[in-house]
């Protein structure tokens, strides 16, 4: 595995709330030093937004705690600001992600509005992987038929095999398109 995956997986890990409690401190440091790199290659990506990045120039006199305040939905005399700087962002997302109990989509749901940097980090590292049941059920069945026993079997023969083990369903297919053409 190279250092990027590590990297990928690390990050991904960090933005889950689910598996960022069972990171340990060392992990969540690193994550968090990879993090910027990751945010700013966001950033860059999103050219001609003139809400991509925030400057310092541009940024309120809200305090990080008011900021914070706001998004749990605690009332504060300070408006929001447009946006968070990435930094901002990041120290604002290891306090709310302590403390949140919900799973992956809900949490980015509910906080793709204030951190939009991350969210859009997240979105990229954190795929979400389709059920390979299927598939490792077909390779399971074609283990079985082309087993140490049977070795002399041709590929050909081993692909009718596996047809005709799953020719209960090519059959049920048949009746239901049949009875939708009716």
């Amino acid at each position: 595995m190279t250092k990027t995956q590590k990297d990928l997986m690390l990050v991904a890990s960090y933005l889950d709330p689910e598996s960022h409690k069972n990171l340990s401190r060392e992990d969540k440091q690193a994550a968090k030093a990879i993090l910027p790199n990751f945010m700013k290659m966001e950033a860059q990506s999103i050219v001609g937004s003139s809400t991509s990045t925030s400057s310092s120039a541009t940024k309120s006199n809200q305090t990080l705690t008011d900021k914070l305040k706001m998004m749990v939905g605690m009332s504060t005399n300070v408006k929001p600001s447009r946006s968070l700087s990435p930094e901002d962002e990041l120290i604002l997302f290891t306090q709310v992600i302590q403390s949140f109990k919900c799973d992956f989509s809900s949490f980015w749901i509910q906080y793709r509005e204030h951190f939009s940097c991350l969210y859009k980090v997240a979105q990229r590292v954190n795929i979400i992987t389709a059920t390979s049941v299927p598939s490792e059920s077909i390779f399971s069945i074609a283990g079985y038929v082309a087993r140490k026993q049977r070795t002399s079997l041709s590929s050909t023969s081993l692909r009718h095999l596996m047809v005709l083990k799953e020719s209960h369903r090519i059959d049920a297919l048949r009746t239901i398109s049949r009875s939708d053409m009716c």
